[in-house]
């Protein structure tokens, strides 16, 4: 397993102390503070447990994370939002590309958005 994977991962379990705002985390702070998942829980951690989507058999979901197949790339990833704020996170295992989106618009623009990454990284 790629260490960018095991780092994009690792964002997953920031625990910084207290309150930061963004100009207070520092690289050192980050050394410091971000712990890396070792891979036996990498591994459980990425592993799509359930199908929630009938529709979608490809698709599974555990602990917070999507997996998904699409050909021969393995897709691991979070996403999410609410009214004005969306964001999609997108690991692509095999290629070695991450994609996070962030949007300040209703879902599903991000998931949209990194759809269209997909196709580009895919060549669909």
């Amino acid at each position: 397993m790629s260490q960018r994977v095991l780092e994009a991962l690792s964002v997953l379990m920031l625990s910084l102390p207290g309150p930061l705002s963004a100009r207070e985390v520092d690289d050192a702070t980050l050394a410091r503070e971000v712990e890396t998942l070792n891979e036996r829980y990498t591994a459980a951690m990425t592993a799509g447990k359930v199908s929630p989507n009938p529709e979608k058999p490809e698709s599974k979901y555990a602990y917070g994370v999507s997996e998904r197949t699409m050909g021969t790339e393995r897709i691991v990833g979070h996403g999410g939002g609410f009214m004005g704020i969306n964001g999609q996170l997108d690991i692509y295992w095999s290629s070695g590309y991450t994609v996070a989106v962030l949007s300040n618009y209703d879902p599903p623009s991000a998931g949209a958005l990194a759809e269209k990454i997909q196709g580009l990284i895919l060549r669909e």
